[in-house]
């Protein structure tokens, strides 16, 4: 019997030491999960203090006036319904997570949409890194206040606006609502390496030069659109830029109406691109400006419409002292890069036009036109061919 009691006792005592040790833990979590409801002006450090949310941030909150936001790894950051993180006026995000313990932004519900996003705005600030994070359940940031300004979960940069310095790598961007990561034309990425977009209605939207750090590690699945997609901006700091467009395991694809370069400007597609082009789109190097497209034998550069449908986009062209160099291309499915031109690669007048080793086909009128007079290579009808639907003929020398 009192072997018994003993037994009974000591039952007793564990189960009051196993429930009172759990009730401090849940207390314990709920004490350390701190509530960020105001903007944030001097050096912040959060910590990974529980298993579970560490930190709820309220409203959108501003991080401005140089002050550094450190995030330690393993970190989970909650956001409340239509909640943000800017970052601006020279202020920086520091979030460097690991493979096993990644820096997690997330909604408080699991639903797309549920908060806004992160943006860096108008901070050239080398400590604006985002390394092994994880990105969710966000997509209402918006570049600006317009009804129609597009929406991601991830926005770097400003039309128009100062430099905006960063490096990503090992980011994972999934279950947004809208595109997962907007880059836009001021954006400067130390690095941009190693990426996932997944599950968002868009991967990744571009503006003009800063479609040269695509990555080739990328990886885009089980989104709506996993092709990047890429926007021209009017400004002259573009079309006076010189950058290049590398291969990726994605697409690119223009959904503006034209892309151009101008005086000083040089725009180089690599070997292995493929260029998606938008309805009535075209290309064009004018008022000195140059695009090279440089394939190789092995990987060719590709321009297609998104169907397969003749006279879907228009073409590629020269004019007023442009220069168009192509070697090694694959061109399908335009129609007339411009009603006076008649090609769906030409050149005006007062174009130069260089094209080699390329395969024409699908387009409405002529292929290749040309004038005999002006910039051009000597064999521009030896070197190049058209297949399929070819319209009226491959060549039209003017």
């Amino acid at each position: 019997m009192i072997k018994l009691n003993k037994i009974a006792m000591t039952c007793l005592v564990l189960s009051y030491v196993f429930f009172t040790s759990c009730e401090k833990s849940e207390d314990t979590k709920v004490l350390n999960t701190e509530v960020i409801s105001k903007d944030i002006t001097s050096n912040l450090t959060l910590k990974n203090n529980v298993n579970g949310v560490d930190y709820i941030i309220q409203g959108c909150i501003e991080l401005k006036a140089s002050a550094i936001l450190t995030i330690e790894a393993g970190t989970t950051i909650a956001f409340t319904q239509n909640s943000c993180l800017e970052v601006h006026e020279f202020a920086a995000i520091k979030a460097i997570g690991t493979e096993a313990n990644p820096i997690t932004f997330t909604g408080e519900q699991q639903t797309k949409g549920f908060w806004d996003g992160i943006s860096f705005y108008n901070t050239n600030n080398q400590e604006n890194i985002l390394s092994h994070c994880i990105i969710e359940y966000a997509g209402n940031a918006k570049i600006s206040t317009a009804s129609n300004a597009r929406k991601a979960a991830l926005i770097i940069g400003k039309e128009y606006k100062d430099p905006v310095r960063i490096s990503i790598d090992h980011v994972t961007i999934r279950h947004n609502l809208n595109t997962g990561l907007s880059i836009y034309n001021n954006a400067i990425l130390n690095k941009f390496e190693y990426c996932q977009m997944l599950d968002n209605q868009n991967s990744i939207l571009v503006y003009d030069q800063s479609i040269q750090y695509m990555d080739p590690f990328i990886i885009a699945k089980d989104n709506q659109i996993n092709n990047v997609q890429w926007i021209y901006n009017t400004s002259s700091s573009v079309v006076n830029s010189v950058f290049s467009i590398k291969a990726i395991p994605l697409s690119y694809q223009l959904i503006s109406s034209f892309y151009k370069m101008e005086a000083g400007g040089k725009l180089t597609i690599e070997a292995g691109v493929n260029l998606i082009m938008s309805p009535s789109s075209v290309i064009y190097a004018t008022n000195g400006g140059i695009i090279d497209i440089k394939g190789t034998s092995a990987q060719k550069v590709k321009f297609s419409g998104e169907f397969n449908n003749v006279n879907y986009w228009r073409g590629i062209y020269a004019d007023n002292g442009g220069r168009l160099n192509i070697d090694h291309a694959v061109i399908a499915d335009g129609g007339e890069a411009s009603t006076n031109f008649g090609g769906m690669v030409a050149q005006s007048s007062d174009g130069a036009l260089y094209i080699t080793n390329s395969t024409l086909s699908n387009f409405l009128k002529y292929g290749i036109a040309y004038y005999a007079s002006k910039p051009h290579n000597a064999d521009i009808e030896t070197s190049n061919s058209c297949s399929g639907n070819t319209g009226i003929s491959c060549f039209w020398k003017r």
